[in-house]
């Protein structure tokens, strides 16, 4: 659970002790109230660097002024007695080739010596690098005052490492300075609750809590090796908690406002109506100090939010640890692998899928799959699959494929089947491009419908005409007639001199082809008088045709 100095408390300290920091005496005070309940561990995610200032107590008319030095005393008395508290440092990390040109050492290879007792020495190849510089002084820190720092349980770092993109999704387990390595403040934490004292246990791809506990998977990449990949549960909101009836939502948490434990330890702080918590509200808790208030500057960004409290990322590693609730990236060479099936995939859905809204289709299944398959690994058995890379490659693969056939094959198809379409229907040029593997060259045996027209007396029509005039108007017929057999799905089989064979049923399926020849006919005639009237309003020759129509297997 959190205790928070949210911004409402943060006005509160501001108002009551003219500071931020408050005294140590609040932090001394609540660290006493929480002890008689026994928590599990009490963690300090705020820093408590340098010698408190003096503070004047008032008791009634009286004033009881306690010096900075006595202030720090009673906080790490508490702390002895406690025995389970851990509080943070910080390690800066410099630009490359940045160097502090430090006339006294002294003061800065004190700060490191009061972490000599939680440091290690480095496992070579192990742990997140804070720079490649061996000495320290080319490292800002910033530890805990030292009574305070001796008379805690542990001491971990609470230093942010932010991902390329600015937000922090994994934390290091360890920081190595040097030849040396220091906890992270959580990983101190988790250590303090397995009563583990020795460094961490590396394994070949993740460390062990424990000689007998499950290896806990680690980053891959580079920047992110050695590093916890944070499982996050979100964040309950600061409520009415201690009776179960905090607001329902997806949230991990118990997030109390730290004005509400003063009120607690000091009921005439506060009036009736602000909740208080009793000690034993904390029995078994791992309780976290920190603050989100907006002064405070100890929001970072995360997946969660762009301005989320830091305790959250400490929090939720703790969490993750205790219950192995982590998550497992995969493989680093599965990467590369799944790019390279995915790529192969686009390439070959335009090869064997000839049909441009089939292929859609197959692409949009594939994507639908890979993403289904993503997240059910992932909620069932916290596995990630790497997931952006392979979908954009599959995208990728399948248009620009798609454009070279579009540029190359599909450029000769459309020609060649403009070609076709000039002199052969429509209806059987798609249906042979669309069904070339069901074409059968051998003949099949199906019901048609027959059409044959001719033009009456076409001989003695000839002789009276002149042939230049009798070729236009015969061509203008034939293409009027043709026009007509196509639009309603026919095939044109041949023309002999002015007849018309044409039939129905081989290539439209499930149609009535003897209707579609009729509906045909009736146009073609209906055609062939517009024309004839046509002809006759410029001087030329009227026609008539007859028609046939048979049907036969």
């Amino acid at each position: 659970m959190i205790l928070d100095v949210d911004n409402a408390s943060f006005d509160v300290f501001k108002e009551r002790f003219g500071r931020w920091p408050p005294t140590r005496l609040v932090w001394s005070e609540t660290l006493k109230y929480l002890s008689r309940g026994k928590p599990r561990a009490v963690v300090f995610d705020i820093m408590l660097g340098g010698q408190d200032s003096d503070f004047e107590i008032r008791n009634g008319d009286s004033t009881v002024k306690l010096t900075g030095e006595e202030i720090d005393a009673k906080f790490a008395q508490s702390m002895q007695n406690a025995g389970n508290v851990v509080i943070s440092f910080t390690v800066n990390k410099r630009a490359p080739g940045e160097y502090y040109v430090v006339k006294n050492p002294a003061p800065i290879l004190a700060k490191w010596s009061l972490l000599d007792a939680d440091s290690v020495p480095a496992v070579p190849g192990r742990g997140t690098a804070w720079g490649n510089e061996e000495h320290p002084l080319n490292y800002p820190l910033n530890t805990p005052w030292e009574p305070l720092a001796k008379a805690a349980a542990g001491l971990g770092s609470a230093s942010a490492d932010l991902d390329d993109d600015g937000k922090i999704r994994h934390v290091p387990l360890e920081f190595v300075v040097g030849s040396q390595a220091y906890d992270s403040l959580f990983m101190r934490t988790v250590r303090l609750l397995n009563h583990q004292e020795d460094s961490t246990r590396w394994a070949a791809h993740g460390f062990r809590l424990n000689r007998d506990s499950p290896v806990v998977p680690l980053g891959t990449k580079d920047k992110q090796k050695d590093s916890l990949l944070l499982r996050w549960h979100g964040n309950r909101n600061a409520g009415n908690c201690a009776q179960g009836d905090c607001e329902k939502g997806n949230f991990a948490y118990l997030r109390i406002p730290y004005w509400n434990i003063l009120c607690s330890i000091q009921r005439s702080l506060c009036n009736e109506g602000v909740e208080t918590f009793p000690p034993d509200f904390f029995r078994n808790k791992i309780v976290i100090i920190g603050a989100s208030a907006t002064g405070s500057y100890e929001n970072h960004p995360t997946p969660l939010g762009d301005k989320v409290p830091g305790f959250l990322e400490h929090a939720t590693a703790i969490d993750n640890l205790l219950h192995n609730d982590v998550i497992r990236p995969a493989p680093g060479w599965l990467h590369p692998v799944l790019v390279i099936v995915m790529s192969a995939a686009g390439v070959l859905i335009l090869i064997f899928v000839r049909s441009t809204s089939a292929d859609v289709l197959l692409m949009l299944a594939a994507i639908a799959l890979y993403v289904g398959i993503s997240y059910t690994v992932f909620a069932r058995w916290n596995f990630w699959l790497p997931t952006a890379a392979p979908l954009v490659t599959l995208v990728l693969s399948y248009f620009s494929c798609g454009a070279i056939r579009f540029a190359t094959t599909g450029r000769e198809l459309r020609r060649t089947r403009g070609t076709l379409d000039r002199y052969i229907s429509p209806q059987l040029v798609g249906y042979v491009l669309n069904h070339l593997e069901e074409i059968n060259l051998a003949g099949e045996k199906r019901e048609l419908t027959i059409f044959f027209s001719d033009v009456r007396n076409f001989t003695t029509i000839t002789e009276q005409s002149d042939p230049i005039e009798l070729i236009a108007l015969l061509n203008e017929y034939l293409t009027a007639m043709t026009e007509i057999i196509f639009k309603h799905d026919g095939i044109v089989d041949k023309f002999i001199g002015d007849g018309i064979l044409a039939y129905w049923g081989a290539f439209t399926p499930g149609k009535n082809h003897a209707l579609l020849a009729a509906r045909a006919s009736l146009e073609m005639t209906r055609r062939l008088e517009e024309l004839n009237r046509e002809w006759q309003s410029v001087g030329r020759q009227p026609i008539s045709a007859a028609a046939k129509k048979l049907s036969s297997p």
